[in-house]
């Protein structure tokens, strides 16, 4: 038997996503969505069309209201009994990518989507502030020499 609050790391990110796309299906998660596709029913001009389309993959969620586009990092964590009160781990490139983003206008949000052991979920979405998050020093990529 497998139980998905034992996983870790990205699978355990997608299925978060998924559950937010479920209550919320008026986000596009951009893992799903081909964003040159996305280019041609949205009229996003000039820089923020270029930074979308260059931080496609490194953006999570995003959703367009009228002119407004809004984008969203979102984690996935267990809920404990005990509210554990630690700061989101974020890679300093996706940090930088989302204080970009507000720079250039964009309504950035946090979604946090925590596991229940009773297979419920709850999902926060919140204004984003990088004093939040702490960098993840862990390395992601292929083995180091």
């Amino acid at each position: 038997m497998f139980n998905l609050r034992n996983f870790n790391g990205t699978f355990k990110g997608v299925v978060g996503e998924c559950l937010l796309k479920l209550a919320y299906p008026d986000i596009i998660l951009t893992r799903f969505f081909n964003r040159f596709k996305f280019m041609t029913y949205y009229d996003i001009k000039d820089i923020k069309k270029e930074f979308l389309l260059s931080n496609w993959f490194s953006v999570d969620g995003i959703k367009v209201i009228g002119s407004r586009v809004l984008l969203f990092e979102i984690k996935t964590k267990n809920q404990y009994k005990k509210n554990l009160n630690y700061k989101e781990k974020i890679s300093k490139n996706s940090l930088n990518i989302y204080i970009k983003a507000k720079e250039l206008g964009f309504d950035v949000r946090f979604v946090s989507v925590k596991l229940f052991e009773n297979w419920n979920y709850e999902i926060e979405i919140k204004k984003f502030n990088p004093e939040e998050f702490c960098i993840d020093k862990k390395w992601y990529g292929p083995k180091r020499n």
